[in-house]
């Protein structure tokens, strides 16, 4: 075999080489591109105007008891070539809240709505400055439970139901209340899972007792209550 032959050889394999790389490359990224890809971004949550003020009650018991309901909404997008579909969603600590005070505990759970006409009826009792909003563009919200299919392009407006419960002890008063949590943030993790086993983690920030209150307010003392 002669130097140039030679050479030539080399260089039909170098190139043959280099053609299956790219040859698996393309195939690779193809491939990819027919994957669904998710995105999950927390958007909004919207509660009846006068929950802001709400306070918790005492019970028979000696402790004091807040709850509150109110909706949320998360942008599902697939911006993947391949259609998928959320099959459930789960929470962290079995939805147990960081309240940052030992007197004070916590839960939140989030459900769906499953149907449109069953957010009506929750909807028709509130009151909010984005009421005529909500009104609006709830045909865009999406309010059934899993599955829930997300084509290739598209982003779904998954809007759940959102529920507190707030146990307070009896040893503290409404302005013990007030200053623990005053400066603190309440957050809560949700995951939500796909048909191909693809888990995505995002948070909401939660509500909490006397939120919208200034600092220096004084409060009046627990009322019991209501059956």
């Amino acid at each position: 075999m002669t130097a140039i032959s030679t050479v030539a050889s080399v260089l039909s394999i170098i190139i043959a080489t280099q053609a299956n790389q790219i040859a698996r490359e393309a195939n690779r990224i193809t491939q990819e591109s027919q994957l669904p890809k998710l995105s999950i971004r927390h958007v909004f949550s919207f509660w009846n105007y006068g929950d802001e003020y709400k306070d918790p009650c005492q019970s028979s018991t000696g402790d004091s008891q807040w709850h509150i309901e109110y909706a949320t909404a998360f942008d599902i997008t697939n911006l993947g070539g391949k259609a998928i579909s959320l099959v459930d969603i789960q929470q962290d600590n079995n939805g147990k809240i960081e309240t940052f005070h030992p007197s004070i505990t916590a839960s939140v759970r989030f459900d769906y709505f499953k149907t449109i006409e069953a957010f009506d009826e929750w909807f028709k009792s509130k009151s909010s400055p984005s009421i005529r909003w909500i009104e609006q563009s709830k045909t865009k919200f999406e309010f059934s439970g899993p599955p829930i299919k997300v084509d290739p392009g598209e982003t779904k407006r998954l809007l759940l139901w959102v529920g507190e419960q707030v146990f307070i002890d009896a040893s503290l008063s409404p302005q013990d209340v007030h200053k623990a949590l005053y400066d603190v943030d309440w957050s809560a993790s949700i995951f939500f899972l796909f048909a191909d086993n693809t888990v995505i983690k995002d948070s909401v920030r939660l509500m909490h007792p006397y939120q919208f209150q200034p600092r220096n307010i004084n409060l009046k003392p627990f009322e019991p209550c209501k059956p």
